[in-house]
C-alpha cells in the first residue's frame, strides 16, 4: 500500500481527527486517485472532515469542480463557504453561475467567499452580480466584491 492508498483508507477511520488529517494530506499530495474518496468524504457527518475534503479537492483541481458545485447547495454555511473557496482556487469557469447565485446567500461569509472566488476565476459574467453586491450590508462582503471586480476588469 502506498502513501495515497494509506490516506484514502484513513478517510474511513472512526476518529474524525484522523479523517481530517487524511483529507488534508491527500489535498497536499494532489493525486487524482483521491478524488472519488474525497467526494465520498463530503458526506461525512463531521463538518470539519467535509471542510478538509473540500479544501483537498480544491488543491487537486478540475476533476473536483462538479462535486464542489454540488456542495454549494449544502445546508451548512461552512460547507458552502469552503466549496466557494475551493472553486476559486481551481479557477474553472463552470463555477461562475453557481457562485453568482451564492452572492444572495443569507450568510455573509458565504457571500464573501463566493465573491472572492469569482474574482479569482475572472470571468466577465460575474461583473453584474458582483456590482449588485457593492451595496451589501457587510463591509467585508463589499470589500470582497470590489476586489473581485478589480481583478476581473484587469483581465
Amino acid at each position: 500500500m502506498d502513501e495515497v492508498e494509506g490516506y484514502i483508507k484513513a478517510l474511513g477511520d472512526k476518529v474524525y481527527r484522523t479523517r481530517v488529517t487524511a483529507a488534508a494530506a491527500l489535498g497536499n499530495i494532489g493525486d487524482p486517485r483521491a478524488v472519488e474518496p474525497l467526494i465520498r468524504a463530503l458526506g461525512d457527518e463531521e463538518t470539519s472532515v467535509r471542510v478538509a475534503a473540500e479544501r483537498a479537492l480544491g488543491n487537486i483541481g478540475k476533476p473536483a469542480v462538479e462535486p464542489l458545485i454540488h456542495a454549494l447547495r449544502d445546508t451548512d454555511w461552512q460547507i458552502r463557504a469552503t466549496a466557494s473557496e475551493a472553486l476559486g482556487v481551481i479557477g474553472d469557469p463552470r463555477g461562475v453561475e453557481p457562485l453568482a447565485r451564492l452572492l444572495r446567500d443569507e450568510g455573509r461569509t458565504v457571500r464573501r467567499e463566493a465573491a472572492s472566488a469569482l474574482g479569482k476565476i475572472g470571468d466577465p459574467r460575474a461583473v453584474e452580480p458582483l456590482e449588485r453586491l457593492l451595496g451589501d450590508k457587510s463591509v467585508r462582503v463589499r470589500v470582497a466584491a470590489a476586489g473581485a471586480l478589480k481583478k476581473i476588469r484587469k483581465k
